[in-house]
């Protein structure tokens, strides 16, 4: 699961852009030469909108199953 989890914030910012795990469940983005600090909300917003999304559909899945 974790490893899924890194693997969406990876398609989430940009290659030269760091992600790395603190512990447990913890991430950390580091958004490397960001000349726009205004952006870090909506990159933010992206990654929290895409995992809204994939639970979303998660959910339904599991409906359709039941």
């Amino acid at each position: 699961l974790l490893r899924q989890v890194s693997g969406r914030l990876a398609g989430s910012v940009r290659e030269s852009d760091t992600i790395a795990r603190l512990g447990g469940d913890e991430f950390i983005i580091i958004l490397n030469d960001l000349e726009d600090t205004s952006l870090v909300g909506d990159i933010a917003q992206k990654i929290i909108d895409d995992y809204h999304a994939d639970l979303a559909g998660q959910a339904e899945e599991d409906d359709w199953r039941d």
